[in-house]
């Protein structure tokens, strides 16, 4: 029988394997029956960068203050000793930037409070360029195109962000179509800014807004809408191929602030996303500039 996540967290203080796979950190919150792997992308000069998964806040949310927050949930880790940092010995740990609740990809964190403060001027100065795959409704008329905007949180809904041409904070992502279909596209969206939604409103602004993004404009992608002969299951509702907004950070650039060294983390597609591209390049045909 599979072990519920407060039996893993007290077996991690029971003997272990003499062999640990640094590769992935373990973390759960027996409060909510959750666990999960993160993948190891980058860990070096003082910073660590793990693969996020989708539905995991890494920061605290007051519209969502009950919900598990990954930065919590490492430095829990670290105070208790837990087995993925005994061999690191971290003391310290902050979150460099913040990432959408659904958006998957990079989460950076500083491992010394010496880099934790020297980076987080590269992050206010522009020299971090952000890298986001996402998947849109619609055509794009351009193989490379830009969107500037000024954005600023709605007035009555401050956990959306729209245009605001007069109080906004200046926004600017460079996109390149990736691949091209009959109604969707794959995008690849370039930033040196992090703004509360930023790809998601942009995209919105300019006609093709993710897919499964139904605050600013996405609906959820079906294979039944691609597929003409796709019979469904009666004992139960079809299931979206992404149930979420398909965004991913996918690559994060920058030199190191303390040695100048070129730094580029890289986090592979993830599944939902690779699987409706499946499906996309099956039943909706891709069409060329």
């Amino acid at each position: 029988m599979p072990r519920s996540p407060a039996a893993a967290i007290d077996a991690e203080h029971e003997d272990e394997p003499s062999v640990i796979d640094e590769s992935l950190i373990k973390v759960s919150d027996p409060s909510h029956n959750a666990f999960w792997k993160l993948r190891v992308l980058w860990e070096q000069d003082g910073l660590l960068a793990l693969e996020k998964p989708s539905h995991l806040l890494v920061s605290p949310d007051k519209h969502r203050a009950d919900y598990p927050v990954l930065t919590k949930l490492l430095q829990r880790d670290i105070n208790r000793g837990a087995t993925w940092n005994r061999s690191r010995s971290y003391q310290f740990l902050e979150l460099i930037y913040s990432l959408d609740f659904e958006t998957t990809g990079i989460a950076l964190f500083a491992t010394r409070q010496d880099v934790f403060e020297a980076i987080r001027n590269c992050v206010g100065s522009r020299k971090m360029v952000f890298t986001h795959l996402a998947l849109s409704h619609g055509v794009a008329s351009e193989l490379d195109f830009s969107i500037d905007l000024k954005l600023a949180p709605h007035p009555a809904r401050r956990w959306l962000m729209r245009v605001n041409r007069t109080k906004g904070k200046q926004t600017l992502i460079r996109c390149r179509v990736l691949e091209q279909f009959r109604s969707f596209c794959l995008l690849k969206c370039r930033s040196e800014t992090v703004r509360h939604h930023q790809t998601r409103v942009c995209l919105q602004s300019h006609g093709m807004p993710p897919v499964g993004d139904s605050l600013y404009g996405g609906k959820l992608l079906f294979l039944s809408e691609l597929k003409r002969q796709y019979r469904s299951k009666r004992t139960s509702p079809e299931k979206p191929l992404i149930d979420r907004p398909a965004i991913h950070h996918d690559t994060l650039e920058f030199d190191h602030p303390l040695n100048e060294t070129p730094v580029k983390i890289e986090s592979p597609m993830p599944k939902d996303v690779a699987a409706s591209l499946k499906f996309l390049r099956q039943f909706d045909p891709q069409t060329h500039f």
